[in-house]
């Protein structure tokens, strides 16, 4: 092989680490997005919690889910989680008792 052949490899190979790096670098921005889109902020929900005849006594809120902790006009309490993201019930949870 010539040097000419020899440096033109060398560059070669400098440029398609160069286009590695960058490429690693558009993919992991465009993963760290998704992931950040996924567990966004609880403000875009897009549903409200509309409760009539009954007291609501907490709303607590952990990743993409809601509980909301509402007691009955028998004293009834019962826990319901909805999901943040679609606003549908997940499960209703009845506590009988005071």
């Amino acid at each position: 092989m010539t040097a000419k052949t020899i440096r033109a490899l060398q560059v070669l190979v400098i440029f398609l680490g160069v286009v590695i790096l960058v490429m690693m670098g558009v993919i992991l921005t465009v993963m760290s997005q998704r992931i950040r889109g996924a567990s966004g902020p609880s403000e875009d929900a897009p549903w409200q919690v509309q409760v009539e005849g009954f007291t609501v006594e907490e709303v607590t809120l952990e990743g993409n889910r809601a509980t909301v902790a509402i007691r009955d006009l028998n004293g009834f309490l019962h826990f319901e989680i909805y999901d943040v993201r679609t606003g549908a019930l997940i499960g209703v949870v009845t506590v009988v008792g005071p």
